[in-house]
């Protein structure tokens, strides 16, 4: 997976404690609260109807225990799903939501979010406790170095050697966006993994990333996001 969020994540840890939560592998309020309290050491035990209720006292234990007094960073990454789900939950609406805001206004953790439309329009609508809550950063296209960056570390962390056509062509036909490198970085992969699974070299050559943007999944990628901005 080749995620702008990685990178963000090996900024801050260079400055100060993060913790990073994948929310798009919970989408769920209950199962997202679940995997935070399995990495949470000697944590209160939570019946089915006491969860979610209490999401701002787990999230407080959790952060206490993995950042301490001083405080830090969660990066809570892919949060569209998960966030879209509470908001409009008959039961507890916007509870996790709350409770993250809850951390910061106290001083426990700064947040940092990323996020697509559900995001933004949550932070547009003044019944959510996002509003007036987050700091937009709209994200646009990257220098080329940053570019090139964001597509090729993670293949090199996977052993997948890119040549210099590849990188060229991936950022003109991305625009150097970072949702299109991530969209098409994950195609990339998913293309790669036959010979991956038969031991082979992998190697990402500029044939491959011209298959993968003739799609209609990658055209209509292109399209949404550009039009969306």
């Amino acid at each position: 997976d080749v995620c702008s969020s990685d990178l963000v994540e090996a900024h801050l840890r260079d400055r100060m404690p993060v913790i990073s939560l994948d929310c798009q592998a919970h989408p769920d309020r209950a199962d997202f609260l679940r995997y935070v309290l399995a990495q949470t050491p000697e944590a209160q035990e939570y019946g089915p109807s006491e969860l979610v209720p209490s999401a701002e006292r787990i999230l407080t234990a959790f952060v206490m225990q993995k950042l301490g007094a001083a405080g830090g960073v969660i990066l809570l990454d892919e949060v569209d799903d998960l966030f879209l789900s509470d908001s409009i939950s008959s039961e507890h609406p916007h509870v996790l939501s709350r409770a993250f805001r809850s951390l910061a206004q106290v001083g426990t953790a700064a947040i940092v979010v990323t996020g697509e439309r559900a995001l933004y329009s949550l932070t547009r609508d003044p019944r959510s406790p996002h509003w007036n809550f987050c700091t937009p950063l709209v994200i646009g296209p990257l220098s080329d170095t940053a570019a090139q960056d964001l597509l090729v570390q993670p293949m090199k962390s996977m052993s997948i050697s890119v040549d210099s056509e590849a990188i060229e062509m991936a950022l003109e036909r991305t625009a150097r966006h970072p949702n299109l490198l991530q969209f098409l970085g994950d195609h990339i992969v998913e293309d790669l993994s036959p010979q991956s699974a038969k031991g082979e070299s992998l190697e990402l050559h500029a044939n491959t990333i011209q298959d993968v943007v003739q799609t209609s999944a990658f055209q209509n990628r292109f399209l949404s996001t550009f039009w969306s901005q």
